[in-house]
């Protein structure tokens, strides 16, 4: 975990902290932003940070901060949409892919605002958020004709002080306009045990949408998602959302490519083409080829390699880090592999070698943490994972 300030060109206090996933370089990310009821410590934020990283993504986690005083001022829905605003720009002058954003409360319509306004290209998930600024108005009995300078206002054991902008933004008569988010990309979470923001609110939510976006009833949890069961339901669900409307429609196809090979003089020697570029591969002459090119495990380890390598360049660049160079020697040997409880059973499996060598003038943890993005790389996940191949006869 990394907490530092996020410089905030409208003068917003943003303090956030990156978690990021056990042995990998995240690809995607997603940001956290409480209401003013869920400080950084409470359950639901722990858990969502930790199934999201489960699955691979980044995790921000913002803190809209206000200038102390006794009985503190929470931020405006305003302040909260700038907040947003900035960061993002931020994790993408930062080469952070953002593609999930979380709010709790008040913060999940500032979310959808945000999506609305910025026309935001990712997923939104909110959880027990009001439907409007104008049922906060109604819950705090505030008229668009009655405008008080200030008023307190007690969530859980904390006190607030709202402010005469806070009111004007709770009469907004204007809030309750359609939203043009895309709705598939949006996931509406709320708690049935919600006694602050009851569970109409988000029918109301949904009702702004054109067509009907995700909608997810919590059991059992009331408005802070702080017992421990619902907490852990809650981000459990969040994240199985994000994994398979995130994960898998945002990953990319790598090009195809086209193999040919014709009988004659060059024996195997094989055409690889591709969309912008073609190479030969072929055996070495000892399996009867004229090598010319290389053979197709060997392309097999150099790919390996090449993925390594880049993914750790990748890292580096985005970190800022000086890397003069990195060089990766890949072998595949056959090994027999003897049974430990059965000495008798032998058996024969695949192993890859890689010896890794990092020119560049950084500490210890640094190079520990490239040597765990290379084991993120996409080949060696591939070869890691089971991978599904399917062949059939051209007709």
């Amino acid at each position: 975990m990394k907490d530092f300030h996020i410089d905030s060109p409208s003068g917003l206090l943003l303090r956030s902290s990156i978690h990021l996933p056990a042995e990998e370089a995240p690809q995607q990310w997603a940001l956290l932003l409480p209401g003013w009821t869920l400080s950084k410590d409470m359950l639901l934020l722990k858990e969502l940070t930790l199934q999201l990283n489960a699955i691979g993504m980044g995790v921000m986690r913002l803190q809209v901060q206000v200038p102390y005083e006794e009985i503190p001022s929470p931020p405006t829905l305003s302040a909260l949409v700038h907040a947003l605003k900035e960061t993002h720009d931020f994790m993408n002058e930062s080469g952070w892919n953002l593609r999930l954003i979380v709010g709790h409360s008040i913060a999940g319509l500032a979310a959808l605002q945000f999506g609305d306004v910025h026309r935001f290209d990712g997923y939104i998930a909110t959880v027990n958020a009001p439907s409007s600024t104008k049922f906060l108005s109604d819950l705090f009995g505030i008229a668009p004709g009655d405008m008080p300078k200030e008023k307190l206002l007690r969530l859980g054991p904390v006190r607030y002080r709202l402010t005469e902008e806070h009111f004007r933004e709770f009469a907004d008569l204007e809030a309750d306009r359609p939203l043009s988010v895309a709705p598939q990309r949006v996931l509406i979470m709320h708690a049935e045990e919600d006694a602050i923001v009851p569970v109409s609110e988000a029918m109301r939510l949904v009702q702004r949408f054109a067509t009907l976006p995700n909608v997810l009833y919590i059991p059992c949890a009331n408005h802070l998602c702080n017992r421990e069961r619902s907490g852990r339901q809650t981000a459990k669900m969040l994240a199985s959302w994000a994994h398979s409307h995130i994960q898998y429609k945002a990953s990319s196809t790598h090009p195809a490519v086209e193999v040919s090979t014709a009988t004659g003089e060059d024996n195997y020697s094989c055409v690889v083409r591709y969309p912008s570029h073609s190479m030969v591969v072929d055996e070495p002459p000892l399996f009867g080829g004229k090598d010319r090119g290389p053979s197709p495990v060997q392309l097999l380890t150099a790919a390996l390699a090449t993925c390594k390598a880049i993914t750790m360049k990748m890292y580096a660049h985005r970190k800022g880090w000086t890397i003069d160079q990195i060089r990766i020697h890949t072998l595949l040997r056959k090994e027999e592999c003897i049974d430990c409880e059965n000495p008798s059973q032998r058996q024969v499996q695949w192993v890859l070698y890689n010896t890794v060598v990092i020119d560049a003038p950084l500490t210890e943890e640094q190079i520990h943490r490239l040597l765990l993005v290379g084991k993120a790389c996409t080949v060696e996940k591939l070869l890691r994972e089971s991978t599904t191949v399917h062949t059939k006869l051209d007709d």
